[in-house]
């Protein structure tokens, strides 16, 4: 299992820029030797795809760092990579699929199917409102990892909705619950006006 540099990238940009080196350096600190010199030395590549284990080991350091506070600065993480990497890029393409909410949201699953090992499936869409299920293996194998990515996806979900003119955006989780297989997922709602 893995991610994309760009989630190991965006989400120690973002720390630094919202919170300063020295917050970060603290995250740093709670990291493995291999890890950290990943970030210290500049090593992480956007395109190259990293073990889940690396991911893990950085939410795990930035939930001790932050305690409380965690959940919204995966939301931010999740928001800034939204917008640096895929509004800079894909905001036509959205726009162009602003009035047509199924591909659209598509377009959003495959968006995150590209850098995330999870998956997202709709269950339910329409004009206002699009409720989804969000499963991954990682889940299974890091119980721990739900609550980070799916506020990292949240985050970005609405950054993307905000980018292309959508108001008011929330999402509330339905609940954890698992498959046949007894692989965990989440069913998040998403609504606008």
């Amino acid at each position: 299992m893995e991610v994309k540099g760009i989630i190991l990238i965006s989400s120690q940009e973002l720390l630094i820029k919202n919170y300063g080196q020295e917050k970060w350096e603290a995250v740093l600190s709670k990291l493995n030797k291999d890890d950290q010199s990943l970030f210290s030395d500049n090593l992480i590549l956007p395109s190259k795809n990293y073990n889940i284990k690396t991911y893990r080991s950085l939410c795990l350091a930035i939930q001790n760092i932050f305690t409380k506070d965690y959940n919204d600065i995966f939301e931010e993480i999740g928001a800034y990579s939204a917008k640096k990497v895929v509004l800079e890029l894909y905001k036509p393409l959205f726009n162009s699929r602003k009035n047509n909410p199924a591909k659209m949201f598509s377009t959003i699953t495959k968006a995150i199917s590209l850098v995330s090992p999870e998956k997202w499936e709709t269950i339910n869409i329409d004009s206002k409102q699009w409720e989804i299920r969000c499963k991954s293996d990682v889940f299974k194998n890091y119980y721990d990892m739900i609550d980070p990515i799916c506020k990292r996806n949240t985050g970005g979900v609405k950054a993307l909705l905000k980018g292309i003119g959508y108001k008011n955006i929330s999402c509330t989780s339905k609940g954890i619950y698992s498959d046949k297989e007894h692989i965990p997922y989440v069913e998040l709602l998403f609504k606008w006006d």
